[in-house]
C-alpha cells in the first residue's frame, strides 16, 4: 500500500499563514511597482492641464484686449472723422480771411482804423456773399 500522508490541522494552518505571507510580501513588491508608472501618468496629465490653464488664461487676456481694441477702433475712427470736419472748418475760415469787399472806393476810410472802418461798414449794411448775406435782415 502506498504511504498515507497525514496532513494536520495545525501544519495546514501553519502552511496557509506561509503563503498568506509570501503572497502579501509579492503583493507589497507589485503594488508599489505598479502605482509608480500609474503616479507618473498622473503628474504627467497634472502637468499637462496646468499647461493648457496657462494658455487658457492667456487666451481669456487676449479676448479682453480684442474687446478693448475693437472699443478703441472705434474711437479713433470717430476721432479721424472729427479731424476731418475739423480741418474742413479750418479751410473754410481760412479762405474767408482772404475776404474782399468790392465797390468801396480807394481811401474811403480816411485815416480811420481799417478794421474798424469794415466793421463798421458791415454792421451799417447787409453785404450779399457767395454763401448769402452775412447778416439776416431784420
Amino acid at each position: 500500500m502506498a504511504a498515507a500522508c497525514l496532513v494536520t490541522k495545525r501544519d495546514l494552518e501553519a502552511l496557509i499563514s506561509k503563503q498568506s505571507d509570501s503572497l502579501k510580501s509579492v503583493m507589497a513588491r507589485l503594488i508599489p511597482e505598479s502605482t509608480d508608472s500609474l503616479e507618473r501618468s498622473v503628474n504627467a496629465l497634472g502637468q499637462q492641464v496646468a499647461s493648457f490653464n496657462s494658455c487658457l488664461d492667456k487666451t481669456v487676456v487676449v479676448g479682453e484686449n480684442f474687446g478693448k481694441l475693437t472699443v478703441m477702433e472705434a474711437a479713433v475712427q470717430s476721432l479721424q472723422s472729427q479731424t476731418i470736419t475739423l480741418q474742413e472748418r479750418v479751410d473754410d475760415l481760412e479762405n474767408w480771411s482772404n475776404l474782399r469787399i468790392i465797390n468801396i472806393p480807394e481811401g474811403r476810410e480816411r485815416g480811420q482804423d481799417l478794421t474798424k472802418f469794415v466793421s463798421g461798414f458791415i454792421m451799417d449794411r447787409e453785404i450779399p456773399t457767395t454763401r448769402g448775406s452775412l447778416w439776416p435782415s431784420l
